[in-house]
C-alpha cells in the first residue's frame, strides 16, 4: 500500500511574506477593495463586528457594516476601522426598507457579506431574496 503524500507547510513569516502581495507605499485604503458587510440583529450584535474585524484583518480596504438601526450605537462604538451605518429593521432584524436606505453603498461595493447574525423573519427573507436578485457582486 502506497503512503500518503502531505503537503502541509508550516506557517512561517518568509511563507506569509511570499504568498501576500506587497502593498505600495503611497496605496490608500480604497485600492485594497470595498466590503459591504449585512449584519448582525438584536440580541446577536457580536457577530456583526466579528465579521467586520475578520474583513479588515484579512486585507479588506473599505469595510461599511450595515446593522439594524437599534444596534447601530454598539456596534459604532465597537468597530474601529469599519464604518457602521444604521439601516431600517422590523423586529429588531434588517427588513427590505433596508435595501433603498443601503443603494448608494451597494453600488460603491466591490463584494457583499450577508448574514453572520442575520436572525430570521419574513421581511428579513424578503431582503435576502431582493439582495440575490438584485446585487451584482460577488456574495
Amino acid at each position: 500500500m502506497a503512503r500518503p503524500v502531505w503537503t502541509a507547510e508550516r506557517t512561517t513569516r518568509a511563507l506569509v511574506r511570499r504568498l501576500l502581495p506587497v502593498r505600495s507605499r503611497w496605496a490608500h485604503k480604497g485600492d485594497f477593495g470595498k466590503v459591504l458587510l449585512l449584519c448582525g440583529s438584536k440580541g446577536l450584535a457580536g457577530a456583526a463586528m466579528l465579521a467586520a474585524r475578520a474583513a479588515l484583518r484579512t486585507g479588506s480596504g473599505l469595510v461599511y457594516l450595515g446593522v439594524p438601526e437599534s444596534i447601530w450605537a454598539i456596534e459604532a462604538a465597537k468597530c474601529a476601522g469599519a464604518m457602521p451605518f444604521p439601516l431600517p429593521e422590523a423586529e429588531g432584524r434588517l427588513c427590505l426598507a433596508s435595501l433603498d436606505a443601503m443603494h448608494d453603498k451597494l453600488a460603491g461595493c466591490d463584494v457583499i457579506a450577508l448574514g453572520p447574525g442575520l436572525g430570521r423573519g419574513k421581511e428579513t427573507e424578503r431582503l435576502v431574496h431582493a439582495l440575490l436578485w438584485q446585487a451584482r457582486q460577488p456574495m
